[in-house]
């Protein structure tokens, strides 16, 4: 379960658009019941920088955390 996580993760475009914990459950065909697994992998992605999130009331959506588009700097 852990790879298909990482290739949804690094491998596609999945998480462009913000995702809730039940979306990748549905997305991987994984047991509601893994949902707290779920929650602590994708904090992972977190710290590693990969993901982010934004809390809304009880729950969190993640998505691709991207850099920040240079500001052009004019002389």
């Amino acid at each position: 379960m852990t790879k298909e996580l990482d290739d949804l993760v690094y491998n596609s475009n999945f998480f462009e658009i913000p995702r809730r914990v039940s979306d990748i459950i549905r997305q991987l065909n994984a047991n509601k019941e893994q949902s707290n697994k779920f929650s602590v992998y994708l904090s992972c992605y977190c710290e590693e920088g990969t993901l982010e999130y934004e809390k809304h009331g009880n729950y969190k959506e993640y998505r691709k955390k991207h850099s920040p588009k240079p500001v052009k700097k004019y002389k």
